[in-house]
């Protein structure tokens, strides 16, 4: 066995590797749920051997939490970030973040659909050829579709088998 790289005394969790970075979600060992002023929840990008870090995303510039429990992640067509941050144990967000840890924006979900009794709970994500990002809900029947450079959402709702566009949750 080979260890790319040691995040001790962090965990290692979500994991995304491209052609020239390799990105880890990191958090402290104990409890997921709450975090606290001492929770260390990073997303640490790695040169492509694993040696080296580029960067470690883990505040915003008003020294504030970026992520709770970051669960998937991957970049981008445009090199940011885009993760599934579980903010508690039944809710979850998208979050674009840059390198700089800017956030590009949070989706919290579709009115229409998530409420407190069904909140929104994405489960994976991919990107398409052409930039696009689509993301499955884990309790809906919800494919979203983000398309790149925008936050314009269209939601394939698999109950009516039907594309609409549709207000979230920002």
């Amino acid at each position: 066995m080979h260890i790319v790289h040691d995040f001790s005394p962090l965990l290692p969790k979500a994991v995304y590797v491209s052609d020239d970075n390799i990105i880890v979600s990191t958090r402290e060992k104990g409890d997921v749920f709450p975090p606290t002023e001492q929770s260390q929840r990073q997303i640490v990008v790695l040169d492509q051997t694993g040696k080296q870090k580029i960067s470690v995303i883990e505040y915003d510039k008003d020294n504030k939490h970026l992520f709770s429990f970051v669960m998937r992640i991957i970049i981008d067509k445009t090199f940011d970030i885009v993760c599934i941050d579980a903010l508690s144990s039944g809710c979850r967000s998208i979050v674009k973040v840059d390198n700089k840890s800017t956030i590009k924006w949070v989706n919290e979900g579709n009115t229409d659909i998530n409420t407190d009794e069904i909140p929104f709970g994405p489960a994976d994500l991919a990107i398409t050829q052409l930039g696009n990002i689509i993301i499955t809900e884990a309790e809906t029947t919800l494919c979203i579709f983000y398309q790149k450079r925008s936050t314009y959402k269209e939601f394939y709702d698999g109950r009516n088998e039907r594309f609409t566009s549709n207000k979230s949750r920002h």
